[in-house]
Order: C-alpha cells, then sequence, then structure tokens
C-alpha cells in the first residue's frame, strides 16, 4: 500500500475526508511533541497547545495551506501556541520569542548506561550540548533531525537565512572535536528529544 503524500492527505482533507486529517495527525503528532518539548513548557501544555492546533485546523478545512509547507505550517503553530502559553504564564509583555530555553534531552536505555564507554560518550556530549546556545540548539534540531532547509529554518524562527548558515557553521565548529562515533551518537541523542 502506497503511503499518501502531504499533497494528497491534504486536497482529500479539504474535499472532506476526515481519515486525511486522521492521517496527518499522527503522521505530525510525535514531530510537534518533540519540538514543543524542547521549548521547556511542561509535556501536557505541548499536548495542550497540539490540541488546539490541530482542532483550529479540522474547524477550518478550506483554510489555505500549501501542502508542500503542511510540516511547517504546524511546526511554526505549535511553537506560537506554546510562546503564548509560555508568555501568559510568566506575565511577560514584550518577549522576544527566542527567549525560551530551548533544551534537548535524551535517555539511553538501562543496559547501554550501564557500559562505561557509552556513559562516557553520553558525558561528553552532553557537556558539548551545554556548550551550545538556545539558537544553536533549535536550529541543529531543525536541521539534522526535522531535516528543515534553510529557508524554512529561517521563517521558523524568524531569522535570516544567512544567519540560519552562520548558527550552523558555528555549531558544527564546536562540534568539530567529537570523534566519528561520538558525532554520530550526538545525532541519535538530538533526535531523542521526547524522553526525560
Amino acid at each position: 500500500m502506497e503511503i499518501p503524500t502531504d499533497t494528497e492527505l491534504w486536497n482529500r482533507f479539504k474535499t472532506g475526508d476526515r481519515n486525511a486529517f486522521s492521517i496527518i495527525y499522527k503522521r505530525y503528532f510525535p514531530t510537534m511533541y518533540a519540538y514543543g518539548c524542547s521549548m521547556g513548557i511542561t509535556h501536557d501544555n505541548v499536548k495542550d497547545a497540539i490540541q488546539e492546533v490541530f482542532m483550529n485546523l479540522y474547524f477550518a478545512p478550506h483554510m489555505e495551506i500549501e501542502s508542500n509547507t503542511l510540516k511547517f505550517y504546524l511546526l511554526r503553530s505549535v511553537k506560537n501556541k506554546i510562546l503564548d502559553l509560555w508568555r501568559s504564564q510568566k506575565n511577560k509583555i514584550g518577549i522576544s520569542e527566542n527567549d525560551y530555553n530551548f533544551t534537548i534531552n535524551f535517555t539511553i536505555e538501562d543496559k547501554l548506561m550501564e557500559d562505561e564507554e557509552y556513559t562516557a560518550i553520553k558525558q561528553r556530549i552532553s557537556h558539548m550540548l551545554n556548550t551550545l546556545t538556545n539558537h544553536q540548539k533549535e536550529v541543529m534540531y531543525l536541521r539534522y533531525i526535522e531535516e528543515l532547509d534553510y529557508e524554512t529554518i529561517a521563517q521558523l524562527m524568524n531569522i535570516k537565512v544567512q544567519s540560519v548558515r552562520n548558527i550552523v557553521c558555528k555549531s558544527v565548529e564546536k562540534l568539530k572535536s567529537l570523534s566519528p562515533d561520538e558525532f554520530l551518537c550526538f545525532l541519535a541523542l538530538l533526535s531523542s528529544p521526547l524522553a526525560n
């Protein structure tokens, strides 16, 4: 059975196919959840923000979203909902959308944690992550895990494309001291932001 593209799903949803909406939800909930959890908001609040995004989408099926930007639209929408929630909880007025603390968390299965070499790699990578700024962490996550292009990342973060390129270069420069095995481990851990 062929997996439907975002374009096919969006077109089906716009013509009243609620099953297509369900598939979109199942396809993008994990991505939105992982991204939202990295923004320093409680897991329940991230889920609430995602639900609100999908409710808005469900009740506005004729909203114009280009199907090739569906992932961007969903990530941007959940980010905006989370920032609105964060601002209201912190009673902050006029804060920048870049003031939140972007974190990358990970866990290792118990049997792997017993491996001293792996634990040493994990500690080294944790140290390296702590040297990255919030912006650098978020850009690296979006570029290497979500595989978004520079232009999309720039739109999502409201910065210039050249700034995204510079952030990637500076981040990679900081990570150059990792061995190839450590860098692969870094990418694997980076792709698991759902963990606590």
